[in-house]
């Protein structure tokens, strides 16, 4: 799991610099790119491409909608 703080800095600032920027909490998920799972050279022979296939289809689903991830424990 990747906390992408990089990316919720870079849209805060790029809103800023545009005018467009307003306080409050502003919450950055898959589809905003704000998180995702590492899946590089160092992992990829430990993660079988049938598990690779049903996180990418299930963060397609999520992305879209199709699937209501809770926020709230």
């Amino acid at each position: 799991m990747v906390k992408r703080v990089d990316t919720a800095v870079f849209d805060t600032i790029r809103d800023l610099k545009n005018g467009q920027w307003q306080g409050g909490v502003r919450e950055f998920g898959l589809g905003d790119q704000g998180v995702t799972w590492v899946y590089d050279d160092r992992n990829k022979a430990l993660i079988p491409d049938a598990v690779k296939a049903r996180v990418d289809s299930l963060q397609q689903s999520i992305v879209a909608g199709r699937i209501q991830v809770p926020t709230e424990p």
